[in-house]
């Protein structure tokens, strides 16, 4: 036996040894090296009539989609079959990412019984600018939403073209991203060469997605392959992907809880793609989520100037319903029932916005017209927690305790039978939760059951243990006089949120009622230091101008009620802070002008009327002192 008999020999002995040794571990490891079962995906085709005119456009399409699955079923076992074709007509003027929107508005998977759904279209102009070896001009895709759009220009493409732009757009579907391998599929430039193989890293990342539901998107892959995903994309470098890509990294992120990461990519997004109202919406959502309201509404103002034509209609409506809560945070219902009414106009059958609205009008004290709309909502959806608690206010406004008890009770019990079916409430439902808890211990303080009430103010803070609930229990406790409770709320709530001049209001005003006018000077002296409104500010001065008079010292209480009436000339307590302070002064022609001013503002107002009667007689007697003065004893006054 030669020597190279002598190996191939031991080569063969080599395998044999090799393959018995594999066979004696465990059987499961094969099992693991199976490779799946052949995933079948219907796929569903739009065609524009423009793209209909293409001489054998359909034998064509067909083609190109056998070359695609042909690659899909080697690499990942995924075969494209059942070809449902519609004509479907979007307006003509719709660049790439509209006419993508579109296709997703008119054909959603589940109506049309497909798992995938592509759209064919003409590509009649192309600029200088555009690169046609670039595949993004021919085609975009929004990863793992199961759409894709090809733009064939009128021109014939290059082979090369030709045989890749749709395998290349699939591999996007499934979370595929750019590389710079350019003989792989995903390379975002067609050369020479027509690609037939992913690289390693979009294999292993197409893997791991094959058998998602695009019909449920994001959502149906598991926490734990989000995170792998993840991972991967950030081992190949996020550098020149698209802007389809950045939003799926947005769902990943917002999946996994990373608010902040969703929040910076999105903040990128809207500068790459200035005029894309979608992105503006989604980062006015997610500034909304996460309590930045004026970042919120500065965003969703300019989505709705964005978002235009039928297929942006409904994302809108849900701007202008984000717009309205930003609004109603801030206080201002004007705000709110318009852009409430915006929204209703676009979505007239949404309930949750006429809820809304109805609210709306609780606030601005239209009691009736808003039970009647609560009421009709009620018969429409009589297990709504939310109309519920709404009419439980708006009974507790009415003076009707028991009523608003057996509303907020009502709707309790709504989330009370969700938890014990076993489904977890969101952090809007507990911060709903915590206002019913609050709205009863308020029912029941004023029907004098001040125990059974402490105990839902308890239970409110228990359930949003945060420095909103905080914030609340302090209002409350203010508005039912409870001074003590007012002020340990707002001053552990100071802890966390130093900024807000409404807590250093509510300690002020506590302080003044419980007899401590010094304190409650000091506190709204630094509450000046956060008040970003000149309103707020003025009323923050007068009060502390109150209370120097209380203080016997008129001096320092011109000094606050002058700036008061400089911050807001139209503050009426201010002026009438001044009238005071000058008959404290002894200068009732001041003071005469100071009261003429606050009834010039509310000529209804009964103490400024009182004051200057009193004021007037004052001037005459010290008119008739100076007249008696300036005669001589025993002059003769007759003339």
């Amino acid at each position: 036996m030669n020597r190279l008999e002598f190996l191939r020999l031991c080569t063969f002995a080599a395998i044999l040894l090799s393959g018995l040794s594999l066979g004696t571990q465990n059987s499961s490891a094969q099992t693991r090296r199976t490779s799946p079962e052949m995933r079948m995906l219907t796929v569903g085709v739009a065609v524009t009539p423009s793209f209909q005119k293409i001489p054998a456009w359909k034998d064509t399409f067909k083609k190109r989609l056998k070359y695609a699955s042909s690659i899909l079923e080697r690499e990942f076992k995924i075969k494209l079959k059942e070809v449902i074709f519609w004509t479907w007509e979007p307006d003509p003027s719709y660049d790439s990412r509209q006419l993508l929107d579109d296709l997703m508005n008119r054909y959603p998977l589940s109506s049309k019984n497909v798992d995938i759904m592509i759209g064919l279209s003409k590509l009649e102009e192309i600029s200088g600018s555009m690169n046609i070896r670039d595949l993004h001009v021919l085609g975009r895709t929004r990863p793992f939403s199961g759409f894709t759009l090809l733009r064939y220009p009128n021109n014939p493409l290059f082979k090369v073209q030709e045989e890749t732009v749709l395998i290349h757009e699939l591999g996007h579907l499934f979370g595929a991203m750019h590389t710079d391998n350019a003989e792989t599929i995903m390379a975002p430039y067609a050369d020479r060469q027509i690609p037939t193989t992913f690289d390693a890293a979009n294999r292993q990342i197409v893997s791991m997605t094959r058998a998602m539901d695009f019909r449920k998107g994001t959502e149906s892959l598991p926490v734990e392959v989000v995170q792998q995903l993840l991972d991967a994309y950030q081992g190949m470098g996020l550098s020149q992907q698209s802007v389809d890509f950045y939003y799926a990294l947005v769902r990943f992120y917002l999946k996994l809880g990373q608010d902040e990461n969703a929040l910076r990519t999105l903040e990128q997004l809207s500068q790459m793609e200035p005029e894309d109202g979608q992105i503006r919406y989604d980062l006015g959502t997610l500034y909304f989520k996460t309590g930045q309201w004026d970042k919120a509404q500065k965003e969703l103002s300019t989505a709705v100037l964005q978002l235009v034509g039928p297929a942006a209609k409904g994302l809108k409506s849900r701007a202008y319903n984000l717009l309205g809560q930003t609004h109603y945070r801030a206080g201002n219902m004007e705000g709110a029932h318009y852009n409430w009414t915006k929204a209703l106009s676009l979505d007239p059958q949404n309930l949750d916005i006429k809820i809304n609205l109805a609210v709306t009008q609780l606030k601005r004290g239209q009691m009736t017209a808003a039970v009647n709309d609560l009421m009709k909502a009620l018969e429409k959806s009589p297990e709504n927690p939310k109309i519920l608690s709404n009419l439980g206010l708006a009974a507790y406004m009415a003076k009707k305790p028991e009523d608003a008890i057996r509303y907020y009770e009502k709707a309790l019990k709504v989330y009370e039978r969700k938890r014990a079916e076993g489904n977890k409430l969101s952090q809007e439902e507990l911060y709903a939760v915590a206002e019913l808890h609050a709205g009863l211990g308020v029912s029941y303080w004023v029907l004098d059951r001040k125990k059974d009430a402490a105990q839902f103010f308890s239970t409110a803070c228990q359930v949003d243990p945060t420095v909103d609930c905080r914030i609340r229990m302090a209002k409350i406790y203010f508005e039912i006089q409870d001074w003590d409770q007012a002020i340990q709320y707002a001053v552990s709530a100071i802890q966390t949120n130093k900024e807000d001049p409404e807590l250093y209001g509510i300690v002020g005003v506590a302080m003044t009622r419980k007899g401590d006018p010094k304190t409650a000077i000091g506190v709204f002296q630094e509450g000046l230091r956060y008040v970003r409104d000149n309103k707020g500010a003025s009323k923050f001065h007068a009060n502390s101008g109150h209370l120097y008079l209380q203080l016997q010292q008129p001096d320092l209480a011109l000094s606050e009620f002058t700036s008061a009436v400089a911050k807001d000339y139209n503050n009426r307590d201010a002026h009438f802070g001044l009238a005071l302070t000058y008959l404290t002064k002894n200068m009732p022609v001041d003071a005469r002008r100071a009261l003429q001013n606050v009834l010039g503002l509310d000529p209804s107002h009964e103490q400024a009327k009182k004051l200057l009667v009193q004021t007037e007689r004052m001037i005459q007697e010290l008119q008739n002192q100076e007249v008696t003065l300036t005669i001589k004893p025993g002059q003769n006054n007759r003339s």
